[in-house]
Order: structure tokens, then C-alpha cells, then sequence
């Protein structure tokens, strides 16, 4: 992975650069910026209505931006969430587990200085974008 990256979630949680804190890319020490949850619609009349969450990370080495989009949400929870004014965002990324449920959903597991999120989607996608030089987070 070199500039920006879009990958799937599941994919990422078993390379070694995911947990690996001196890599940029390792969302662990990174700061949650936002958490976005919106709604997808799809055919002839949007009838198919689907959530979708966005977690927007500031990676811990400040190089770059992490993005994790959750599609086709079944079940979302954020525990304890909130300002984070030691991290002047809403937490810092301690850990996640990434599974599987049995109906074959990806759940992801996060745990913060501040709280929990927990995910249930049908799909994730982890995105890295590289800062540019002179560019900071």
C-alpha cells in the first residue's frame, strides 16, 4: 500500500502491518475524527434502503487518514462515546476484533480511551490516504 488504499476490512485485519503500531497504516493510537451514519438507497425507485457508517480515523504517526466504511449495517452501537478533549477528537484507537457472525456478517469490535464501537454490516471497507507533504492532520 503506497498512496491511498481501499481495501477490504477483513483483509487488512490479517496483515501484519494492521496491528503493527510503527506502520502509518495500523489504525491502533490513531484518533476517531468522526463517525458519519447515513442511509444508501438503490433501484428504479430507491427502495432499497441500506445504512451505511463512516468511521473517519487521524492516523497515530499523523501521515495519513483512515477511512472504515461499514455497508449494509445491520447493527451499530457506540458505548461511551463522546469529546475526547485529552485527544481533541472523539477517542484514541486502543484495539478491534474483526469476525464473523453466523449469518455471515462481518462484526468489528473497537475499543477506545472513551468507549466502544461495535459493528454488524454486510461488507467494510478500510481506505488509507496518504498525506501530501506540507499537509498536516
Amino acid at each position: 500500500m503506497n498512496d491511498d488504499t481501499c481495501t477490504p476490512l477483513k483483509d487488512c485485519a490479517s496483515a501484519d502491518w494492521y496491528n503493527a503500531y510503527e506502520d502509518e497504516r495500523c489504525p491502533q493510537g490513531s484518533r476517531v475524527e468522526s463517525v458519519i451514519i447515513s442511509k444508501s438507497a438503490a433501484g428504479e425507485w430507491q427502495e432499497r434502503q441500506t445504512l451505511v457508517l463512516t468511521v473517519s480515523l487521524a492516523s497515530a504517526l499523523g501521515t495519513g487518514k483512515i477511512l472504515l466504511i461499514y455497508k449494509g449495517v445491520s447493527s451499530y452501537s457506540l458505548d461511551g462515546f463522546g469529546y475526547d478533549e485529552k485527544s481533541q477528537g472523539l477517542g484514541v484507537w486502543l484495539n478491534d476484533e474483526v469476525g464473523a457472525t453466523k449469518n455471515s456478517f462481518l462484526s468489528h469490535d473497537v475499543s477506545l480511551t472513551n468507549g466502544k464501537i461495535r459493528v454488524k454490516a454486510a461488507d467494510a471497507e478500510y481506505q488509507w490516504q496518504a498525506l501530501k507533504p506540507g499537509i498536516s492532520s
